[in-house]
């Protein structure tokens, strides 16, 4: 028996081919209005619309590829989901944590998918109040799937092996 379990996200390839095509074209967007406006458009019309035109053509680029890079740099420092000897469940981005909760006080997980997202759907047990700490208030908590917590970008395999180690390690762990 370990004392600690962990697991990580990982970016299904589909989706990162998925956001990189959308994200493409919406920065060609951004391109092309730029360049056929800085083309075409007479200089006096530049004068009035040349400083909203660009901002446009920039936003687009920027909302084109920032999904894409987010994604990127989740796949190359991927966030960590850590069951430690005392019972508790830390999720961690880049050694530090994000936020904890007792690992008793969970009455049902699941693996999770729509079209849009993918992950892991915690259920708490109801009596107990509000049992997440969160350590990085710049996360934010994401619910959906009609569950207490969902933690995206955790793979079946993950989940799996998270509810196997769990009820392998605590005799009270029980699923609904």
């Amino acid at each position: 028996m370990k004392d600690s379990f962990t697991i990580r996200t990982s970016v299904k390839p589909q989706l990162m081919k998925k956001i990189l095509i959308k994200g493409f074209f919406l920065a060609l967007t951004g391109i092309l209005l730029l360049f056929f406006g800085g083309i075409f458009l007479p200089e006096e019309s530049l004068q009035v619309w040349g400083a909203p035109l660009f901002f446009t053509g920039i936003a687009f680029v920027t909302f084109g590829l920032l999904p894409f890079r987010k994604l990127t740099k989740l796949e190359n420092k991927p966030v960590a989901l850590t069951v430690n000897a005392m019972n508790e469940i830390t999720l961690e981005r880049s050694g530090m944590p994000i936020l904890t909760f007792p690992q008793h006080s969970i009455q049902k997980i699941e693996y999770v998918e729509d079209p849009q997202n993918y992950g892991m759907a915690f259920w708490f047990i109801k009596p107990v109040e509000n049992p997440i700490i969160v350590h990085d208030n710049s996360y934010k908590l994401v619910t959906g799937f009609d569950a207490d917590l969902f933690l995206p970008y955790f793979s079946t395999r993950s989940v799996k092996e998270l509810k196997e180690w769990l009820s392998e390690n605590d005799a009270d762990f029980y699923e609904l």
